[in-house]
């Protein structure tokens, strides 16, 4: 009786310390002679790699977007591009946004419907923005205009394909999302920021397309050019006549461009000051 009891009390204790140890980090690393270990323990002054750490999911290009939630739109994709179904829901996302976009603009500046529209710059806007949406009407239900709709899709999508891009997102950030990066006499100025990300079929392909926007040929229309060191992360910063910014940011096999714009001006020292932001965030998050 003695003996089974000791027998069982061996066993559990056996059983508790296989589950302490099962559930402790485990750490993997290489030795000086290029022999992989395992350890509980955190080897000291040797490369460091745990099996516990968390992996981002690449598969979401999205993942990799400054977190602005639900003020971030997604405007283009590849997706839409191959595939006729996405294309047209895009469209009709896009009529959807030009409406409200639209009801926001009349209202903003009290504008009636009537006959007379005196010509100045603020019915010249709304009068484009009624042709977009026209246009764009025109083509989710006129036969001829939906195909030459689909038909400059696939276009966009083989041009994609021939530039060695995996996947391609592009994004509207709304005002309600980049107040939050700028002080508030800092953002009146800012139009709009749009940020683009591109995954290439290896780093090589984005690499050489970080190289050809590098080249002094693709940079002669912008008027200033800087590129600098963020965070670990390799970017291009380029102004042109203080109305339209870029930038660029390489990460691994992804190339991530960030646009600002404004009917007055931007100035250069704003988008320094998101880049900054972003990769630092980036580099927390990698």
């Amino acid at each position: 009786m003695t003996f089974n009891i000791l027998k069982a009390t061996t066993l559990t204790f056996a059983l508790l310390l296989i589950c302490a140890q099962s559930s402790a980090k485990i750490y993997k690393w290489v030795d000086s002679d290029g022999q992989t270990h395992f350890s509980q323990e955190k080897p000291a002054h040797l490369k460091i790699k745990s099996t516990n750490n968390k992996k981002i999911n690449t598969a979401s290009l999205k993942s990799f977007l400054y977190p602005f939630g639900s003020a971030a739109i997604l405007k283009e994709s590849k997706k839409a591009y191959c595939n006729k179904k996405a294309a047209l829901r895009l469209l009709q996302n896009k009529i959807t946004m030009k409406k409200r976009e639209l009801r926001k603009y009349k209202k903003k500046y009290a504008i009636r419907e009537s006959n007379y529209q005196p010509e100045n710059r603020i019915y010249r806007q709304k009068r484009l923005l009624e042709q977009e949406i026209s246009l764009d009407k025109s083509r989710l239900t006129k036969k001829s205009d939906k195909e030459r709709f689909l038909s400059a899709m696939r276009k966009k999508c083989l041009a994609l394909e021939k530039s060695k891009i995996i996947n391609k997102e592009i994004y509207d950030i709304g005002h309600s999302g980049y107040k939050r990066v700028f002080k508030k006499e800092d953002r009146k100025y800012i139009g709009y920021i749009g940020i683009g990300i591109s995954k290439y079929y290896s780093r090589q392909h984005a690499r050489n397309k970080w190289n050809a926007w590098n080249r002094k040929t693709n940079q002669k229309k912008y008027t200033r050019v800087e590129k600098e060191y963020l965070n670990g992360f390799n970017v291009l910063l380029m102004d042109d006549n203080a109305s339209f910014a870029v930038g660029f940011i390489l990460l691994n096999d992804m190339l991530i461009e960030i646009q600002f714009g404004s009917d007055r001006f931007v100035e250069f020292k704003q988008l320094q000051y998101f880049l900054k932001r972003y990769t630092r965030w980036l580099a927390a998050r990698l």
